[in-house]
């Protein structure tokens, strides 16, 4: 049984009651998995596998409050400075390319 459930793009959270009678319940989650999604249950992280492209867990029968966040890779951060840093290259670029083109028109 699930109940609070928060859906949002990148972070997936719900309570769950896992009935006992079983030795390990798999929950799959409605995400398909890409390297850099963290599962926590109960604030501690899980294994995450993939069934047919969907993030999967799998639990011990009891009550959880289950957590799917999307943290992304470390190396973003780095891309996104590459990013800037080359945007702001070709901004003074063309600037400086239009100063050099008026002096030799003038």
């Amino acid at each position: 049984m699930y109940s609070n459930i928060e859906n949002e793009a990148s972070h997936l959270s719900f309570d769950a009651v896992l009935p006992a009678g079983n030795e390990k319940i798999y929950l799959f989650m409605p995400r398909y998995y890409y390297p850099g999604y963290q599962v926590l249950a109960n604030g501690e992280p899980v294994e995450i596998t993939s069934t047919n492209g969907r993030i999967t867990v799998d639990l011990q029968p009891g009550t959880y409050h289950v957590d799917c966040r999307y943290l992304g890779f470390s190396w973003f951060g780095v891309v996104d400075v590459i990013s800037l840093v080359a945007t702001l290259m070709l901004i003074a670029y063309v600037i400086f390319a239009e100063i050099r083109r008026k002096k030799k028109l003038a």
